[in-house]
């Protein structure tokens, strides 16, 4: 019975996939943590987990989350806290965006929005 080659399949599985969920729980935990200290003012001690957490993804090759991505400076790592870290504006002209400002080194970020029905302003103009 413990010679059944579905059974072997099935533990190699488990085992090989052991490393992965591992170093996910440690992102998630660096991720948390780094919110934690942008809330008690500990923004560079927050960057150095944030840049941690990145490391070990692109070491492992596993991709982040684009909702994670999109809470991350691209420059300086920093979390994207309104208020605290980033600014952001609800800008109209010439198609509808989010402009978010990282406070830290001063890039800019901009997301294109779509209408409430699905389709982009430029579409319906």
């Amino acid at each position: 019975m413990a010679d059944d080659p579905k059974q072997q399949q099935k533990q190699h599985r488990s085992t090989a996939s052991v490393p992965q969920r591992e170093a996910m729980m440690r992102m998630n935990y660096l991720y948390q943590a780094a919110w934690v200290l942008v809330s008690q003012n500990q923004v560079q001690l927050s960057q150095f987990y944030i840049r941690t957490m990145k490391s070990i993804s692109q070491k492992l090759v596993i991709k982040l989350d684009p909702t994670i991505k999109r809470t991350i400076c691209k420059s300086c790592d920093a979390l994207q806290v309104p208020g605290i870290t980033c600014t952001h504006r609800i800008r109209v002209r010439p198609q509808r965006h989010v402009v978010i400002k990282c406070l830290m080194c001063k890039t800019y970020k901009k997301f294109f929005t779509k209408d409430y029905d699905g389709s982009s302003t430029i579409a319906n103009s």
